[in-house]
């Protein structure tokens, strides 16, 4: 049975949902991460099945594009080692705060 409410067939293939496929694609990915990857798999798994107008089709497949590219700028966020914490700041201006009394 279709239902496409729970189970609609443009997220299912060879038997597989896409949710299914998200828990395995993003286990250990940050919050951020998790969305855009999510949303990635969704438009791979429906563009081509949703609808059969060549415009939304186009549309999905750039939705796809657009997601991974969100993904992939998060993701490689990972490796910027020059990125400024809060704890950074906080020890910056208590170190300020010691030498202004001088």
């Amino acid at each position: 049975m279709n239902d496409e409410v729970t189970h609609p067939r443009w997220y299912i293939r060879y038997g597989i949902e896409c949710y299914t496929v998200i828990k395995v694609l993003t286990h250990n990915l940050f919050p951020m991460e998790v969305t855009h990857m999510s949303n990635h798999v969704k438009y791979c798994f429906r563009w081509l099945e949703k609808n059969e107008d060549k415009f939304l089709q186009e549309r999905d497949l750039d939705k796809a594009n657009e997601t991974w590219t969100k993904f992939y700028s998060e993701a490689k966020g990972r490796f910027v080692t020059d990125k400024v914490t809060i704890e950074d700041i906080m020890i910056d201006k208590q170190f300020d705060e010691l030498h202004d009394e001088d």
